[in-house]
């Protein structure tokens, strides 16, 4: 079965960009072409540690439904911590994915996702957790 092309990616920034503690807050901008309607639309963002085994979810921000038409939209987004208690160092330093996915008909169908990979390290004078996330604009 061929998958459509709906979405077109125009735009992401996030902040901070680069290398920064893992729990740090996250500023998402991202600039779409919807190339078809998505009625009962929402967005769904996700980090899920240890993408290749566990897939630990990680909920971070959902909107309202809303009827989307074909044209040019924005989705901007900000949290104050990446809150990953609960979920053990060892999956947390595996390959991550922050997960922003366009859902119709209320969050019921899954229409198309921007997937940031997400590498995590450990400082080795701090012990603190780093985060680097690369979008599919770089």
């Amino acid at each position: 079965m061929e998958e459509r092309e709906v979405l077109r990616l125009v735009d992401l920034q996030l902040q901070p960009d680069g290398h920064c503690p893992l729990n740090a807050p996250l500023s998402i901008a991202m600039t779409y072409q919807l190339l078809e309607a998505v009625p009962a639309a929402t967005w769904e963002l996700v980090y899920e540690a240890d993408f290749t085994n566990k897939k630990h979810a990680i909920p971070i921000y959902a909107t309202s439904a809303v009827d989307l038409a074909p044209g040019t939209h924005t989705f901007t987004h900000a949290v104050d911590a990446v809150k990953t208690d609960g979920i053990k160092e060892k999956y947390l330093l595996q390959v991550g994915l922050l997960k922003l996915t366009l859902k119709g008909a209320n969050g019921t169908e899954n229409i198309t996702s921007v997937n940031m990979v997400t590498q995590v390290s450990k400082d080795p004078a701090s012990g603190v957790l780093l985060r680097n996330i690369m979008t599919p604009m770089e």
